[in-house]
């Protein structure tokens, strides 16, 4: 049981303000979130098949501890799929383990990734394709299908900042003119 002791100090006229002895006060820091994620296509163009990296890019803040705790479920367009090899990696110490991304599967699923303290980024990189039979010829319209934005993803202890990032599945680069 913790006990407080106080007594009371007149103020002013009349005015009975309360008085809190040996108290000591604390400033417990609230974990401001101070973790950005952003994601781009590289390259922005493929042929029906071809693979382009989905790159996610998460930056810390100047001054932000490291973390430890950060998390990201992308659900792919209906146009795009996870590559058959999908070549996890990316520049975070543990991007290829902290990330699930399955063969032809539609999410991309990161937990527990790291970010080193102070003003720092780092990414994970995922390979995606078109899905069987899907084509995008322009993102002139930002189509649903081939467009990937802060809407297909969720995040833990991030501030999610995506812009939307298009991607072209055209057939011109079927001849291997990738």
């Amino acid at each position: 049981m913790i006990k407080r002791r106080s007594r009371s100090i007149t103020a002013g006229i009349g005015f009975v303000l309360p008085v809190l002895l040996g108290t000591i006060l604390c400033v417990i820091p609230t974990h401001a979130i101070s973790v950005t994620l952003q994601k781009a296509f590289t390259p922005v163009v493929i042929g029906p098949g071809g693979t382009t990296q989905l790159i996610f890019t998460v930056t810390n803040a100047d001054g932000a501890m490291s973390r430890s705790d950060l998390g990201v479920v992308d659900t792919l367009p209906a146009g795009l799929r996870v590559a058959p090899a999908p070549l996890i990696g990316g520049t975070c110490v543990n991007a290829a383990a902290a990330t699930i991304a399955s063969s032809g599967g539609t999410t991309i699923s990161i937990f527990n990734l790291q970010v080193s303290a102070g003003a720092s980024s780092c990414t994970v990189s995922v390979r995606v394709t078109n899905a069987p039979g899907q084509y995008n010829p322009d993102c002139s319209q930002q189509p649903a299908n081939f467009t990937n934005s802060a809407s297909n993803v969720s995040v833990t202890n991030l501030t999610n900042v995506i812009s939307p990032s298009c991607l072209v599945v055209d057939r011109i680069f079927a001849n291997g003119f990738e």
